[in-house]
């Protein structure tokens, strides 16, 4: 008759929390808005100046027909006074 050994799992480490990190980039060259020149994962100069908390989570990045990126407020402004991209002008 052969017996069955049931072999103990024993390890080193238990897991008590587990932390997890994301790490990721934007699908452009540049970083910076090149109107406020702050960076495209922040908000604008306008939105960090202004008090509205809903202004600033509104202040996204918008890519041109010529893959420059800006803040949407710092462009939209921008094509108010001159209708052609800062970067390519």
């Amino acid at each position: 008759m052969v017996e069955k050994i049931e072999k103990e799992e024993s390890s080193f480490f238990k897991l008590i929390r587990w932390n997890a990190v994301a790490l990721w980039s934007l699908d452009i060259d540049q970083e910076n808005c090149a109107i406020c020149k702050n960076r495209l994962v922040d908000s604008c100069i306008g939105c960090q100046a202004s008090e509205d908390q809903n202004l600033s989570k509104q202040c996204q990045r918008v890519t041109g027909r010529c893959n420059h990126c800006f803040h949407v407020h710092c462009i939209s402004d921008w094509t108010k006074r001159v209708n052609k991209c800062p970067l390519c002008n």
